[in-house]
């Protein structure tokens, strides 16, 4: 399909939903009625071009997709699906089906977040069942209009940033099974298990448009006793333990009619020993409004972790594909410099509202070690033999928003150099393969939006 034909369709599949909403708009919606379905918020994201990689129409797509029932005021069920390879990598699973029930009574809030899973670890059946990773299960007490108490029985909430915006800090891995050998073939019941911390968050509102919080949890993973146990160099582990993983955070949120600001801090204190990515990190952004004119920053700043897993896209076990290398190497087997490193990235945005259209112009520089969600982290934009990451990245990206009602259609344009060579040629059927040719320093990725909010 040739790059004038794919724009077209994308740009119509875009902005048809939306043209729908505007012309069909009414003052009152369904969705603000009880008793029945209603869409309460998309987010859809169409990769459609890029110079490096070839891409089709339904390759690189986020969707996440809510619709909501309201039985009272108090009381509704959300039904979610959310498309996204760069959080849900495996082939053909990359997305989850959620349901989610909330409820107020009085000062007290709970919200549980189940999950939907079909043909669950390929034994044919659908289970049903809370999301043990999830942070929109909670319990809530406010107390009055000054403090709120929330209790997260499976994650705190352990992901900041807004344009550099991470996984979950607090995302732990251990070897379940308690293997007296740890290698490239586990065996039995042996597999890596997945946990985020729960733990408790403590909300202060001194005055309406300020809010401070700070948290705190714990999870706990089996981990070998050995003194010489090392997962690369000495993977013998006759004896386990118990060991605990303390997080934190903290943070503060100030909004007006002109002004938006965020700041927020995550960190945990067993990163070394549980695989996990991040070991930290915090991040400011800001938006500050001049009458039509709106200008925004942000800083995110992250600490890797030591020993980061390298997990297959499954996440059950090990990326063996190359043999028994569990933490991040390159293509001679040495450890990915970007480890145990702490690095940042900014943005600096510039957006002028003309009613329905406010285009905006935004320059990004990641540095050599940043790690986040995005293809352009450091342990994935690297250079054809993995020894070095993109060496710092900039990128200056060119877009509109068209304002239609409660939607918005965002196509935009971005433009990446790198000082390494790491981005691919669009004609090598080898993906990053080590005989690879023809990578070069920049690339051009189109890319369209399409958001509602009720």
């Amino acid at each position: 399909m040739s790059l004038q034909k794919v724009l077209m369709v994308s740009m119509i599949s875009s902005i048809t939903p939306a043209i729908m909403a505007q012309q069909s708009a009414s003052p009152e919606a369904p969705s603000d009625s009880l008793g029945a379905f209603a869409l309460d918020s998309l987010q859809y994201e169409q990769r459609v071009h890029s110079t490096s990689e070839s891409t089709e129409l339904g390759e690189k797509t986020k969707l996440d997709l809510a619709f909501k029932y309201r039985f009272t005021n108090d009381t509704n069920l959300r039904l979610r699906l959310d498309i996204d390879p760069y959080k849900y990598p495996e082939e053909n699973k990359s997305s989850k089906f959620e349901v989610r029930l909330y409820h107020r009574y009085e000062n007290f809030e709970v919200q549980a977040d189940f999950d939907v899973n079909g043909d669950d670890n390929g034994r044919g059946a659908t289970t049903f069942g809370p999301d043990a990773d999830s942070k929109d299960s909670f319990l809530a007490y406010n107390a009055g209009t000054l403090a709120k108490f929330i209790f997260y029985p499976y994650n705190f909430g352990g992901e900041v940033g807004r344009e550099f915006r991470t996984l979950d800090v607090t995302r732990l891995y251990y070897i379940q099974g308690t293997p007296d050998v740890i290698n490239e073939n586990p065996t039995g019941d042996v597999s890596i298990t997945m946990r985020t911390a729960p733990g408790l968050e403590l909300q202060l509102r001194p005055i309406d448009s300020l809010t401070v919080y700070a948290g705190i949890g714990s999870a706990s993973f089996e981990y070998p006793a050995s003194k010489d146990f090392d997962i690369k160099n000495q993977p013998t582990a006759t004896v386990w333990k118990i060991k605990e993983d303390r997080a934190y955070k903290g943070g503060l949120r100030y909004e007006t009619t002109s002004t938006r600001f965020n700041l927020e801090y995550v960190t945990h204190t067993q990163a070394e020993f549980t695989g996990s990515l991040l070991d930290s990190a915090g991040s400011a952004q800001i938006d500050q409004k001049f009458g039509a004119l709106t200008l925004s920053a942000e800083r995110t700043t992250t600490r890797a972790g030591t020993r980061a897993y390298k997990l297959a896209e499954d996440g059950r076990w090990f990326d063996t594909s190359r043999g028994y290398y569990p933490i991040y190497v390159d293509y001679d087997y040495k450890e990915q410099n970007w480890l145990g490193q702490t690095a940042s990235a900014n943005m600096l945005q510039v957006a002028y509202n003309f009613g329905q259209l406010t285009p905006f112009l935004a320059a990004k520089y990641f540095e050599k070690n940043f790690i986040f969600r995005r293809n352009e982290s450091a342990e994935k934009l690297r250079t054809v033999d993995g020894s070095l990451s993109h060496g710092g990245l900039s990128s200056y990206k060119l877009g509109t928003e068209i304002a239609l009602g409660k939607w918005i259609v965002r196509p935009e344009v971005e433009h990446f150099v790198a000082k390494n060579a790491v981005f691919g040629n669009r004609q090598e059927l080898r993906e990053f393969s080590i005989n690879s040719e023809g990578y070069g320093k920049e690339n051009t990725v189109f890319t369209l939006n399409t958001s509602y909010s009720h």
